[in-house]
């Protein structure tokens, strides 16, 4: 796994999402910086009248270069909402807006 050069640590492939279908996020951000051991994908989608549904914590894979990876489900939805934490419950959440990609 490469090291991601992306704003905030961040690479969503593909970057629209597709419902019933994976995404791969990868993930070298905040938490990753900060030394975290284990890091946890937090996600779910939203419509127009509701934030998250479908939530899902997804742990990450560490890779020898210090990266993470996770294949996350993706569901019904306009967008899926994404954010991080680690086990020591640090959170890495775009300083309270969260990060999303729209389901299509």
């Amino acid at each position: 796994m490469k090291h991601f050069n992306e704003p905030k640590g961040i690479h969503i492939s593909p970057t629209t999402a597709k419902p019933h279908h994976n995404i791969v996020v990868a993930y070298d951000g905040l938490l990753v910086q900060s030394g975290a051991d284990e890091v946890y994908v937090h996600c779910g989608s939203s419509d127009r009248t509701t934030n998250w549904n479908n939530i899902q914590d997804v742990p990450m894979r560490k890779h020898s270069d210090g990266t993470f990876s996770a294949d996350v489900y993706v569901p019904d939805g306009e967008r899926l909402n994404i954010c991080f934490h680690d086990n020591a419950d640090n959170w890495d959440n775009n300083n309270w807006h969260n990060y999303s990609v729209p389901i299509r």
